[in-house]
């Protein structure tokens, strides 16, 4: 009897290892299967970024590229990128006219610099679909000099780009869909956000702190930040949250030395209100509707006297489109070059403001103004951004930054 019990024991400890066993021989299998796949998804996703990166190369370069030096074979080979040719002609004419509007200047592009890197974690595959976002990091230097320093500008930019791409049974890939990723826009996303209580605080008759501006810090933090903000200590990057131009136009002023008031301070991405004994942050830190009521004494904030710190230059000041006449360009030029280093520069849409920026380099001729700026709504990440080469039909607003307020 004890040897029955015996067999049977050891036969049911053989069965639970057994069954031990395969339960663990399975999750190495699933684990191994997952590792493949991981690695074949991380080596399709290097795959692509070549084949883009090549696409970008050729697109810089034909920008950069002499009209008269530029074949049909060249537009030829940028279009074989395109499962839809209209997508790639649409793109070249997007090209033309940067081309046209650059030529009016006494600049030109010398050079360029282009490096591509895709989300990992938007990347979706569908049989031979591929869809995901990319980021691409160009700079593109010109033979244009700041007048004051004397050193060549570069401007750079940091878009992001929502691809549909197909795999051909050749192995190579195709363009189905290429469109700019925008976030959408802090100024409307951030207007629920305000209280407008009829007890709020607005008098800053009791903080009339008298401070001077320095330009060039102002300007020294926009080049150093303006697309990497993680390590500009108490910062909140508020692109989550709709975009970020503002919330980096108003560090820059602050790094300046604008002094915070209880109409314009922050000390986190908080309550938002007037009273910084009350609230964390001022709506007009991060609203660009509200920076610029703060310093126009308009709307809510009437009477708030922030336009201590700045003078009005221009006002709805129309950027040109590519086919405007000489005499349309001439008026622009001569408004936005009245603006200098540390000023700023605002953009309306409609009704309300929805774009801030910060001038920092300037030159005697044409395009005169570059511009830095974080992202909003239809404007990523951009430095030195010449002013001509905003999108046409933007209705601007200039503001000389005072040397010394309150």
């Amino acid at each position: 009897m004890k040897t029955i019990k015996f067999l049977l024991s050891a036969c049911f400890l053989v069965a639970i290892v057994m069954l031990t066993g395969c339960h663990q021989e399975t999750d190495v299998i699933s684990n191994t299967k997952s590792n493949l796949e991981q690695t074949k998804s991380s080596a399709e996703i290097t795959a692509i970024e070549d084949y883009l990166s090549n696409y970008f190369n050729l697109r810089y370069q034909i920008l950069i590229e002499p009209n008269e030096n530029r074949s049909e074979k060249m537009e030829q080979s940028f279009s074989s990128f395109f499962s839809n040719p209209d997508i790639a002609n649409s793109i070249l004419q997007e090209i033309n006219d940067h081309k046209r509007i650059v030529a009016m200047t006494d600049s030109k592009y010398t050079d360029y610099e282009v490096a591509l890197h895709i989300d990992p974690t938007t990347f979706v595959v569908n049989n031979a679909t591929f869809s995901f976002i990319a980021n691409v990091r160009y700079s593109l230097t010109t033979n244009a000099r700041d007048e004051e320093s004397g050193e060549i500008i570069v401007t750079e930019g940091l878009p992001d780009f929502e691809y549909t791409l197909t795999k051909k049974a050749s192995g190579a890939y195709i363009i189905d869909q290429e469109k700019p990723y925008y976030r959408a826009d802090a100024t409307q996303s951030l207007i629920d956000d305000y209280d407008e209580d009829p007890d709020q605080e607005h008098n800053d008759a009791s903080m009339k702190t008298n401070y001077t501006y320095s330009a060039s810090n102002a300007v020294t933090f926009a080049l150093a930040h303006w697309d990497n903000v993680s390590n500009v200590t108490g910062y909140y990057d508020c692109s989550s949250s709709g975009g970020d131009c503002t919330n980096f136009l108003n560090w820059c002023l602050k790094t300046g030395g604008w002094a915070q008031t209880n109409n314009w301070f922050f000390k986190s991405f908080g309550s938002s209100g007037n009273n910084m004994n009350t609230y964390q942050r001022s709506p007009s830190w991060c609203g660009a509707r509200y920076i610029n009521e703060y310093i126009t004494n308009s709307g809510m904030y009437q009477g708030i006297n922030g336009n201590n710190r700045v003078t009005a230059l221009f006002s709805n000041k129309v950027v040109p489109t590519s086919s405007a006449n000489n005499t349309t360009w001439t008026s622009f030029y001569n408004s936005v070059k009245t603006l200098a280093k540390g000023d700023i520069v605002q953009i309306k849409y409609g009704s309300y403001m929805g774009h801030s920026m910060i001038v920092t380099k300037t030159t005697t001729s044409p395009p005169y103004i570059y511009l830095t700026f974080r992202n909003s709504s239809g404007n990523l990440p951009r430095k030195d951004r010449e002013i001509n080469l905003l999108s046409s039909g933007s209705s601007l607003y200039g503001y000389k930054v005072k040397t010394s307020g309150y």
